[in-house]
C-alpha cells in the first residue's frame, strides 16, 4: 500500500470498514473498533490521523 492509497482511503471518511484515531491514548476505542472488523467483514484502523490534516492532504493531492 502506498501513500496515494492510503490518503485515498483516509479522504473518505470514517464508514463500517474504516475507523480513524488520533492517537494511541484511543487504543481502547480502537481495539473495539478491530474486534468488531473481526466479527464482520474487517476494515481499516488507522492511528494518527486528525481530520485537518485529511483536509490538508485532500487539498495537495487535488
Amino acid at each position: 500500500m502506498t501513500i496515494d492509497d492510503i490518503t485515498t482511503l483516509i479522504a473518505s471518511d470514517e464508514s463500517r470498514t474504516l475507523e480513524l484515531k488520533k492517537t494511541t491514548g484511543e487504543l481502547k476505542d480502537g481495539m473495539h473498533a478491530a474486534c468488531a472488523f473481526l466479527n464482520t467483514d474487517g476494515g481499516w484502523l488507522i492511528f494518527g490521523i486528525i481530520i485537518c490534516l485529511i483536509v490538508s492532504l485532500s487539498m495537495m493531492t487535488a
